[in-house]
Order: structure tokens, then C-alpha cells, then sequence
């Protein structure tokens, strides 16, 4: 009974992966992304690349640092749990991001499946915090900092409460529990504990907004202030938040352009920058996604 279970969940995970491509696939066609650019600094274009797959290590990283205090688990599964569903985000919803890589580490460690849910929901919360931080030094460089900052830094104070006081965090477990109809158990993260992980997730940003820089200067005639970095995590976090838009396609490009614009870009270069952006970021899920493929064969290989 136990192997049956194992082998359905084994083909749920499979189908899970295939259904999320379809969706990237889908939504990067019906957006009509699908463009070439021109390039203006093919240096600049290469070393964005080389930030960008930085950058999605670093996010395995967080993952693995997240559960390393009370889990035991490689850095090697912490990439193939993580690379494996990262097209997950791409499904309306988003809860499968959380889920699918929870999913793998459970079945493979044998650790209740609640517990790396909740772990990796932490993990996510945290990556929302932390990103708006790195993403709200966009508004010391534009005149609109009141309009937009103060809206954000509503939401940046409720993740804070939901993350870290009972009241809040009991609001977010009913919620769950309305939208999704199940009852989860969701432990409050002490502050002492998040502190510990928080210097790798504040990296994992920097490394995102160096990628973006180097790549929008490559798509643009002259190179742009750095400023410009830190609309790209922005954007990300709150594409993120957008629960109905798949992978918050659309909705993140949008965000995107209207910050560059608002850092004096011509709206027709914050348009490309923001739209391109989207398949080139693809490219790093695809290095991730196939890292994670290798890595897995390649276990199999062994035995």
C-alpha cells in the first residue's frame, strides 16, 4: 500500500512538471513575448546571464538554508526539489511552487509533508519581505515615492506582522483556510531565526538586480543608472503577490515598465526592456529546471 502511494505520488509530481510548462508556454504566446530584441552591449548581455543563473542558485540556497536547522537535506536535493517545480509558478494559484518542491523533500527524506509545506510557505513569505526591502530603494531615485511607496509599505508591514506576530499570523492561517477550504497548521517564525537566514535571501536580490541591470543597459542605447536595478525585485515580489495572473505574466511587465518610465526611461525602451525581460528570465528557470534534471539522472546513473 505504502509503494502504491509512493508511485502515485511519483506520477502526480511528473504530471505536475508538464502541466506547468504548458502554462509558461501558453501565457508567453498568448502575451506575445515572444520577440527578439536589439542588442546594444553583447558583454553586458553575457554577464546578465551569468548574474541571472547566480542568482537562481542562490535561490536554492535559500530553500536549503530554510530547512537546515530542522531538516537535514543536501544542497544537492535543495536544487533538484527547487528546479524541478519552478515552472509550477507559472499555474494560476501559485500554491504548487510551495507545494511541489515540499512534496519532493518529504518523499525523498520521509519528513511529514505539513512540516515542509509550512517550511517552505516560510520560505516564500520571507523572499516577499526581504524583496520588497531591496526593491523599495527604487523610490529614492523618482518624484512619485508617496503615491506608490506608502501602498507598498503597507504590504511590507503586513508581512512583517503576518510573519511575526500571532494575531496576524492567525488571520493568514483563516484565510488559507477559506480559500483553499483546508485547515493548515502554520508556525510562527521567531525573529531570531529568520536573522540568521535573512543575510542569503538579501543576497539572492542583489545578485537579481545586478542580473537586471547588466541586461536592460545591453537592451539600451546608453548604459542606465543604477538606480534602475532595483525596480526588477520590485516587480518580481509583487508579480508574485498577483495570485490570479500565471507567474504574474503581464501583471509583473506592467510593474516593471511603469518603475522604469517612472526613472525617466522613454516609455518605448521601458516597454522592450520589460517585456524581453520575461523570456530572458525563462532562461534562467530553463538552467535551473535542467540543472535540477541533471543532478537528478544523475543519481540514477550511480545506482
Amino acid at each position: 500500500m505504502k509503494k502504491e502511494l509512493s508511485e502515485k505520488l511519483k506520477s502526480w509530481l511528473k504530471y505536475l512538471i508538464y502541466i506547468s510548462i504548458v502554462f509558461v508556454i501558453a501565457g508567453l504566446i498568448k502575451a506575445d513575448y515572444l520577440k527578439v530584441p536589439k542588442v546594444y552591449n553583447y558583454w553586458f548581455l553575457a554577464l546578465s546571464f551569468v548574474f541571472l543563473f547566480l542568482g537562481f542558485l542562490l535561490q536554492c540556497l535559500n530553500w536549503y538554508f530554510a530547512l537546515k536547522k530542522d531538516y537535514h537535506v543536501t544542497v544537492k536535493d535543495a536544487i533538484i526539489s527547487f528546479g524541478l517545480f519552478v515552472f509550477t509558478k507559472y499555474i494560476p494559484g501559485k500554491v504548487f511552487v510551495i507545494i511541489g518542491k515540499a512534496e519532493y523533500i518529504s518523499k525523498k527524506y520521509n519528513y511529514k509533508r505539513k512540516n515542509i509545506i509550512t517550511r517552505s510557505l516560510d520560505t516564500q513569505l520571507i523572499v516577499l519581505w526581504t524583496g520588497i526591502i531591496i526593491g523599495s530603494i527604487t523610490f529614492f531615485f523618482t518624484e512619485e515615492t508617496l503615491k506608490f511607496a506608502l501602498p507598498l509599505l503597507f504590504l511590507w508591514i503586513f508581512l512583517t506582522l503576518v510573519i511575526f506576530t500571532n494575531l496576524f499570523h492567525n488571520l493568514l492561517i483563516k484565510l488559507i483556510k477559506i480559500l483553499f477550504k483546508k485547515e493548515i497548521n502554520i508556525p510562527l517564525i521567531s525573529f531570531s531565526e529568520v536573522l540568521k537566514i535573512l543575510p542569503v535571501f538579501f543576497v539572492y536580490w542583489l545578485v537579481f538586480s545586478a542580473a537586471f541591470w547588466f541586461f536592460a543597459s545591453a537592451l539600451s542605447p546608453d548604459i542606465l543608472e543604477f538606480s534602475a536595478a532595483f525596480s526588477f525585485p520590485l516587480s518580481v515580489t509583487l508579480g508574485i503577490v498577483m495570485l490570479i495572473a500565471p507567474g504574474g505574466i503581464g501583471f509583473r511587465e506592467g510593474i516593471l515598465a511603469g518603475l522604469l518610465v517612472m526613472l525617466s526611461i522613454d516609455l518605448h525602451g521601458a516597454t522592450t526592456i520589460s517585456v524581453v525581460s520575461r523570456v530572458w528570465f525563462l532562461f534562467g528557470e530553463l538552467f535551473i529546471f535542467g540543472l535540477a534534471l541533471v543532478l537528478k539522472y544523475s543519481d540514477k546513473i550511480k545506482k
